[in-house]
């Protein structure tokens, strides 16, 4: 059993996903230590029924989300050995893993993975399986650091690839009777810790030209929707605000930046899965914004909007 204290870089809300043992512990005024548990243990896996109800697939790895979709810069692996985790960014509860995670193991070993794929591994010397370990992951930006009982082990940057968009903290374990508590989670001191996030159809975004606008997709596009635009396509999104990332699953293209009017600028973007951000911009000063986004090559498709320091104005 593996007893962590987890640490993350703020949520307004707690949803608990499929998970095997959670105990959060929760500090009363006084000094006293009330601790929360939920146990779904090997035997006793979460199945589901899909929307048609002609099949079950099983829960492989166990998850629980906290907050409300909305934590931006703050601080599935499936395998037969036991691991404790937390994790930042988590936006897919249709998924095992979500978002950046560092991973401890029984048998020392660590891994920081950004969704599922593992971008550093290592292990620690003198591992003692029977002590109490502290993790830690601050995701600044797409700068992602991680550190286990104090000591830094790894730091991502996300230069090339996509970039995870704004959501919940979360907790892993494998199927055994792994504890979490003390449990702290809190903004950085440096960056916006929040969003707004809006969808494609809201009244901030205008389309011109040749776009195909789906409003009854599957869970895994923000608010079951999604808009792609062929070459020549234009969109438009308003906001007020110190920045926007636009997010959704979307192969490669090439776009037209032109904000507030101003002279634009080529964006390559790369392939990205939902929920994803294909493209960002930040430093803008806090103020009324026009941005127009063209599709200068192939098709680009867009699930939504994050604002970054404000709120869409109503336009």
């Amino acid at each position: 059993m593996l007893l962590a204290l987890a640490a993350c870089n703020t949520v307004r809300s707690l949803s608990v996903l499929p998970g095997q043992i959670l105990i959060i512990g929760l500090l009363h005024r006084k000094g006293l230590l009330h601790l929360l548990q939920l146990r779904i243990v090997q035997d006793k896996v979460i199945r589901d029924r899909n929307l048609h109800g002609t099949s079950f697939h099983t829960v492989a790895a166990g998850s629980t989300g906290h907050g409300n979709g909305a934590v931006d810069n703050i601080p599935h692996l499936h395998t037969q050995i036991n691991y404790a985790g937390v994790g930042l960014r988590y936006t897919l509860a249709c998924n095992a893993v979500s978002g950046y995670s560092i991973r401890l193991y029984q048998d020392g070993s660590w891994a920081l993975l950004a969704q599922d794929t593992v971008k550093a591994r290592g292990s620690i010397g003198d591992f003692d399986l029977g002590a109490v370990h502290a993790l830690h992951i601050k995701a600044e930006y797409n700068v992602i650091t991680a550190w286990i009982d104090g000591e830094p082990v790894a730091e991502y940057i996300s230069r090339s690839e996509a970039l995870m968009g704004a959501g919940r903290g979360a907790l892993y374990s494998a199927y055994h009777r792994n504890r979490f508590s003390r449990l702290v989670i809190r903004p950085t001191a440096d960056a916006e810790s929040y969003i707004t996030r809006y969808d494609n159809t809201d009244v901030c975004f205008a389309y011109e030209g040749a776009w195909e606008h789906q409003t009854a997709t599957g869970f895994k596009h923000y608010k079951r929707t999604i808009s792609q635009g062929k070459e020549g396509a234009v969109c438009i999104v308003r906001f007020v605000g110190t920045g926007f990332s636009l997010f959704g699953e979307t192969g490669k293209a090439v776009l037209s930046v032109v904000i507030d009017g101003g002279e634009p600028r080529s964006a390559q973007v790369c392939e990205t899965g939902p929920r994803e951000i294909s493209y960002r911009c930040d430093g803008l000063a806090k103020a009324a914004h026009i941005v127009r986004i063209t599709v200068a090559a192939g098709t680009y498709s867009v699930d939504g909007m994050e604002v970054i320091g404000g709120e869409v104005p109503g336009f």
